[in-house]
């Protein structure tokens, strides 16, 4: 008959709206597919590779931060020897010592020297040179890091066998004590720079998943309230169907 037709198509589109709530609710997103809101769905999909972009900006910066740590600590090292070398040199200049205690305080001086040309050759992360430049790709751009010029380190000898010598040499090491000083503060500068931009990537990330979340996630508690009232639903027009078949079975049985 028409209304059992009619009936059959109501609860054939109830079963079919449970369906999606049961997948929303088994998934927890609300869009499952592009049928369920496309505009929605290519907004989210954009956020999406938003968030990704400043992930990776992220883990590019933090890579960054590590590779200054590490100049910062090797130049840290630098400067504690050249602090040494210039005890050394004021000691080797004062003209009551004997060769034979310069010599042993030149010897110290060339262990101290090539220790510095080790620290500065074997020093890298991810096999690229701590001191040398190099750009950060974050998610709208890049960060350039300059580098410090280590060629202003001597890492050759460092001459203090004489009084007059090691005089000079003094004064060289307080040039190159001031140039590591300054070094270092163009590696704290560039930290500066890479940890606020990181700090951005990050708040960016944590925002554009959020916005992300809350166009493609289903409302949980909406859900389960239509689960119920689309049970419901199912469960009475089931029984108007049932009773409708049984009303008209009734009126043939009738006609017999």
């Amino acid at each position: 008959s028409k209304r059992s037709n009619f009936l059959i198509r109501e609860l054939n589109k109830t079963s079919n709206k449970l369906q999606n709530i049961i997948t929303r609710l088994s998934t927890g997103k609300r869009i499952n597919k592009a049928s369920d809101d496309a505009a929605s769905l290519a907004i989210a999909e954009a956020l999406k590779a938003d968030t990704v972009l400043a992930d990776q900006g992220s883990r590019n910066l933090s890579f960054g931060t590590s590779m200054l740590q590490i100049a910062e600590g090797s130049l840290s090292q630098v400067q504690e020897i050249d602090t040494r070398l210039s005890e050394l040199a004021a000691q080797s200049a004062n003209g009551t010592l004997s060769d034979e205690q310069r010599q042993a305080l030149q010897a110290e001086a060339d262990e101290l020297v090539a220790e510095k040309g080790r620290i500065l050759g074997t020093t890298e992360f991810n096999g690229v040179n701590v001191f040398q430049g190099t750009s950060l790709q974050t998610s709208d751009g890049t960060i350039d890091v300059s580098g410090v010029d280590t060629s202003k380190i001597n890492t050759s000898s460092f001459d203090i066998s004489t009084q007059a010598a090691a005089q000079a040499s003094l004064d060289s090491i307080k040039q190159e004590i001031s140039d590591v000083a300054s070094m270092l503060g163009d590696i704290g500068a560039d930290s500066s720079r890479v940890s606020i931009a990181q700090q951005s990537e990050e708040s960016k990330r944590v925002e554009f998943s959020a916005a992300e979340s809350r166009i493609r996630d289903a409302d949980i508690a909406t859900e389960v309230a239509n689960l119920v009232s689309t049970q419901i639903q199912q469960q009475t027009q089931s029984a108007l169907l049932a009773h409708n078949n049984l009303t008209a079975k009734s009126v043939l049985d009738l006609l017999k």
